[in-house]
Order: structure tokens, then C-alpha cells, then sequence
């Protein structure tokens, strides 16, 4: 297999990550591969569509390379990691928030 090919369908990922930047605000979705989950890492609480539309695309991509958890993916809830230094006060800083989420964040999903 091509090394291109292995990256194209993602099958020896273990998470991939979309880094959101959605009117100045800074999210992360990630997508675990190997323990099913998809686990939204925001420092605010705000709802927005652009998640739920990303999930839909990449679950028709996965599909589309016949990727074996394309069809489950459709069907995961996209959960949103409880952060003990989150904080919602601060408008601005939500790229260094996001940088400080994924320093800790290892995968796992959602307890």
C-alpha cells in the first residue's frame, strides 16, 4: 500500500482532530478511531451547527474510503469534555485555551 493511500484512509489513525475557528471562537472535535468516541473540547458552551455538519462529512468520507467505523460514526454523540480550568469570563483567549485543552486531553472520550 502506497504511503499516501495509508494516510488517505486514515486507518492507522488513532484520532483525528478538527480544529474549529468558528466567529473568533476556538474549538477542537475529535474523532477517535480505536475507542469509538467524538468529544468536543470548547471552553464555552455555545451550540453551533458547524459540529454536528462536521461530523456528518467526515462520516461520508470515512465511508466513501471504506473506513470500518464510517458507518458508526453517524450514530455517535458528540460529547463535550468537562475541563476543570475551563472558563467562560474570557472572549479572547480561546486559541490559547484550546492550546492548553489539547496539552491535557488524551483520548478516552467522555466519562
Amino acid at each position: 500500500m502506497y504511503v499516501y493511500e495509508k494516510l488517505f484512509n486514515l486507518r492507522s489513525f488513532d484520532m483525528v482532530l478538527f480544529l474549529i475557528i468558528e466567529a473568533r471562537h476556538f474549538y477542537l472535535l475529535v474523532f477517535e478511531m480505536k475507542n469509538p468516541a467524538i468529544t468536543l473540547i470548547d471552553n464555552g458552551a455555545e451550540t453551533s451547527h458547524v459540529r454536528s455538519w462536521i461530523k456528518e462529512m467526515f462520516a461520508c468520507y470515512l465511508e466513501e474510503v471504506n473506513h470500518p467505523r464510517g458507518l458508526a460514526i453517524k450514530g455517535f454523540e458528540i460529547k463535550m469534555k468537562k475541563l476543570d480550568w475551563a472558563t467562560s469570563g474570557n472572549g479572547t483567549d480561546y486559541g490559547f485555551f484550546l492550546m492548553r485543552h489539547m496539552e491535557k486531553f488524551r483520548g478516552g472520550g467522555v466519562a
